[in-house]
């Protein structure tokens, strides 16, 4: 596998993509995908630029070094998780909202109904 093939791999599986899901875009089998991204045919300059319209990726981040690839990798990765927390967080922040509304309701129907001590003081 040469260097363009495995950025190329780890830029799909970064976004969570299928080989499937790139041959598709690409008119091409899974078969023939798989053997373009292991390195096992050559890519021309023309399918290259294809592929990375498809992976909404520049040309430079495909010819750095791996580690820039790995690092962006983690990054979106990371971003993703972050999201994901963020959105969980505001859910249970939510329900929790919920539930003290539900609470203050229920004390404010148990202040109606209880007598005002002050007011029975007085009428004895």
């Amino acid at each position: 596998m040469n260097d363009f093939s495995r950025n190329i791999r780890m830029l799909r599986i970064s976004k969570d993509w299928s080989q499937q899901f790139m041959a598709d875009r690409l008119g091409m089998s899974q078969a023939n995908y798989a053997r373009l991204e292991s390195g096992k045919v050559k890519l021309d300059m023309s399918r290259l630029e294809e592929i990375l319209n498809i992976l909404e990726i520049p040309l430079d981040t495909v010819l750095n070094p791996r580690k820039t690839v790995l690092e962006e990798s983690v990054l979106n990765l990371t971003n993703e998780y972050i999201l994901k927390l963020r959105s969980e967080k505001e859910d249970l922040l939510r329900i929790r909202v919920e539930k003290l509304e539900d609470e203050v309701k229920f004390l404010r129907a148990l202040l109606l109904q209880s007598p005002n001590k002050d007011q029975s003081k007085e009428s004895r």
